[in-house]
């Protein structure tokens, strides 16, 4: 992905999102609901902000302990406020996945998903796609929303 200044901290998107009206199980394989791609970037950057770090720390010609020290942190600063970005963001994306998946899976399921999870095992959204087949019956389409129950 090119630069973009509206969003310099991440990389982008590995995979393009299904449309709203894709079937669960594509979205489930296109890895919608798994965790966000960029708790992994953050896990990158911050190898990456450790390693200008020691680079700068090493290279520091002084025989001071500061001077090694501001120098390293001088060499990593850019890293380091990605770093924070990418955590601050990566949080907000993990609870807009977790919403979408409460949302898409209830609708789909016809269950309130969140009054059942805390009863279930911990299982992947996989798993919980096949306990939830199995256990409810599938709907073949996601069932209209009627437009007086929005009012």
């Amino acid at each position: 992905m090119a630069y973009n200044k509206f969003r310099w901290w991440s990389k982008g998107r590995p995979n393009k999102p299904l449309s709203n009206r894709a079937h669960l199980f594509d979205k489930l394989e296109n890895k919608e609901y798994e965790l966000s791609y960029m708790f992994k970037e953050l896990e990158d950057e911050r190898a990456r902000a450790e390693k200008l770090y020691q680079e700068g720390y090493n290279s520091y010609k002084g025989t001071d302990e500061f001077g090694k020290r501001y120098v390293g942190y001088d060499n990593s600063r850019m890293a380091r406020v990605r770093c924070m970005k990418l955590f601050e963001e990566a949080h907000k994306d993990e609870e807009k996945i977790l919403d979408k998946l409460f949302s898409d899976f209830s609708t789909w399921f016809g269950v309130d998903l969140e009054s059942i999870i805390m009863d279930l095992p911990a299982m992947d959204t996989e798993e919980l796609y096949q306990y939830l087949n199995e256990t409810y019956p599938r709907r073949t389409a996601p069932p209209v929303p009627r437009v007086w129950d929005q009012v």
